[in-house]
């Protein structure tokens, strides 16, 4: 069991507590996975060591209502046994599991793809506009020794030319930078995405 389930699971167990109760059991257990990482431990192994997430809620419903009910003999108490029923977590459980699924699918497909797919076009747009300046450019160059009249006309052509090639190294230099940073992001994001399909 992962770190993400585990505390999936007592949340969902300890839901009817009250949000100040809920937020101490929540945080006393992510301190728990806190100091168990930092001395070496899995979070499979951690969660082994803290037990079941539905018998520790279970507890805590019978502590509060010792405290709500102290007069009343034991033998009399309703006992709060959430998830007790087999059945009834297992069913919860796929049901959960299949809200995850769907969710990390409908991410893919109407977040991590369009997004991808749109920094790719406009990697190859720069890309584009990075050669037709680069050509331009160096036409400009050439040209303006058989088609400038004057030496102002091709003084101005030389300069534009060569602005507009200059332009496009730098669009190009930019692109590199640009293509790194997609490449590392799309590695960022598969990893995520890796790790919360591991979740399921």
């Amino acid at each position: 069991m992962s770190k993400y389930e585990f505390m999936f699971r007592l949340e969902k167990a300890i839901s009817s507590l009250s949000e100040a109760e809920k937020a101490d059991i929540l945080n006393d257990y992510e301190e728990h996975f806190r100091v168990g990482l930092e001395k070496g431990k899995t979070e499979a192994e951690i969660c082994e060591s803290l037990g079941n997430p539905e018998d520790l809620a279970a507890s805590y419903f019978d502590e509060q209502q010792g405290k709500n009910a102290p007069n009343v003999p034991p033998y009399q108490q309703a006992s709060y046994t959430p998830y007790n029923n087999a059945g009834s977590n297992k069913s919860s459980s796929a049901g959960g599991r299949a809200l995850v699924i769907l969710g990390a699918i409908a991410l893919l497909i109407f977040v991590l793809i369009p997004v991808a797919s749109t920094l790719i076009g406009v990697l190859v747009g720069f890309a584009g506009a990075a050669i037709g300046l680069c050509v331009g450019g160096i036409a400009l160059i050439v040209s303006c020794f058989w088609v400038a009249e004057n030496i102002l006309l091709l003084l101005a052509s030389l300069l534009i030319g060569i602005a507009l090639v200059a332009l496009s190294i730098l669009i190009v230099i930019g692109l590199v930078y640009a293509v790194k940073g997609t490449v590392w992001l799309c590695k960022k994001l598969v990893v995520w995405y890796s790790g919360l399909l591991k979740t399921i």
